[in-house]
């Protein structure tokens, strides 16, 4: 209850509305019954401290006798911040964070039919850095080739240059991702929303396509060389 009546306050409160209403009968409604709902301007937040992530290399190994096993490889991703978020993330969407056009899982599932689940993601919308994670299921038995394809994946990746199609047809599959995000209204308003509460501009979503669609193979695998 001391946390809710800190935090809940509308001076520390985003609303969006979307649906067939009237503006200004909906800020009426608003004004009505929550008018009277009390700020008294103390609230304060205390600042997020700055965190540089520090790993080391290791593998790390529970072990049971069951005839599946979970494989997780990864390392500290980025925060929102970082210049090159979107040629990271269209790096992720190559690698294995797009589905069946994506590399780990075209070989590990499609190709060599090692795991039932498998993919990558790469952290990259948080205001402290994510993570960076290739995930996979498979029988124990086939773990560690399940785990050498993944990684060869990744050093291809570093060493090689995308070709031009392969590389538009991860930009095409990202861009139609898109619509998901503005499917309906709501989720339209949440997106904006969203947009407001990080700080963005309000044509960010209007600019994004463009800056995934100038990426070119150097500056993928460029990414690539530096943060996997």
């Amino acid at each position: 209850i001391a946390f809710h009546r800190r935090y809940v306050r509308p001076d520390n409160l985003m609303l969006a509305a979307a649906g067939d209403f009237d503006k200004e009968s909906l800020i009426a409604l608003l004004e009505r019954f929550l008018g009277a709902w009390p700020a008294d301007g103390s609230l304060s937040l205390p600042p997020i401290p700055s965190v540089e992530p520090a790993s080391k290399a290791g593998v790390f190994l529970v072990d049971k006798s069951v005839p599946q096993t979970g494989i997780a490889i990864g390392h500290f991703g980025v925060d929102r911040a970082n210049p090159d978020r979107q040629a990271i993330e269209l790096m992720n969407q190559l690698l294995g964070g797009a589905g069946f056009i994506s590399r780990i899982t075209k070989r590990v599932r499609s190709a060599e039919g090692l795991a039932y689940s498998v993919g990558s993601r790469f952290g990259t919308e948080g205001r402290v850095p994510g993570l960076f994670r290739v995930i996979a299921f498979t029988r124990t038995d086939a773990a560690p080739r399940t785990i050498t394809a993944a990684l060869e994946e990744i050093k291809r990746l570093r060493e090689e240059l995308v070709s031009e199609p392969e590389l538009e047809t991860v930009k095409e599959a990202l861009a139609n991702s898109f619509l998901h995000r503005f499917a309906d209204p709501m989720e339209t308003v949440r997106q904006l929303l969203l947009l407001e509460f990080q700080g963005l501009p309000t044509d960010y979503y209007q600019t994004l396509l463009e800056r995934y669609r100038a990426i070119t193979a150097e500056r993928l695998q460029e990414v690539a060389k530096r943060y996997l």
